[in-house]
């Protein structure tokens, strides 16, 4: 299996302090295939650089995600589907719901996000809908 490892300081808001307390590293492991980050380790700065230089059994937090996915191939596309201004939850649920076919999700939060939407200056205004799917190879 092939991957992507990334590794980035976060700042944390607050007031400014020379030793900057509070910023920790996170350390992500990437699926390629599925596109899937499974993998996030947080550690304080001086925990990083400990681990950095060789100390062993360094303490850290992470999370696990998204294991059913790996090795598989991530799938997406976009639907036009009418658009309805104002739709209730429902509304969007059920129109976004009859294409959730074969594993395919559709992101309910495009429906409502206007830059999705597609203002021809015709009757039928639709908005893009995007769905994703992972498949087995």
């Amino acid at each position: 299996m092939n991957g992507c490892i990334s590794i980035n300081k976060v700042h944390v808001n607050g007031p400014p302090s020379a030793e900057r307390k509070n910023d920790y590293i996170t350390i992500s492991l990437e699926d390629i295939t599925s596109t899937c980050e499974f993998v996030t380790l947080k550690l304080s700065l001086t925990n990083f650089a400990l681990a950095l230089t060789g100390q062993s059994l360094i303490p850290m937090e992470f999370e696990v995600a998204g294991l059913e996915n790996i090795g598989k191939t991530f799938q997406h596309k976009y639907i036009n589907l009418p658009l309805i201004f104002k739709a209730s939850k429902e509304q969007i649920d059920l129109l976004i719901s009859k294409h959730e076919i074969d594993g395919w999700i559709g992101e309910r939060t495009n429906y409502t996000n206007y830059h999705y939407w597609n203002r021809d200056n015709s009757e039928h205004q639709t908005v893009k809908i995007l769905y994703h799917r992972w498949i087995e190879k």
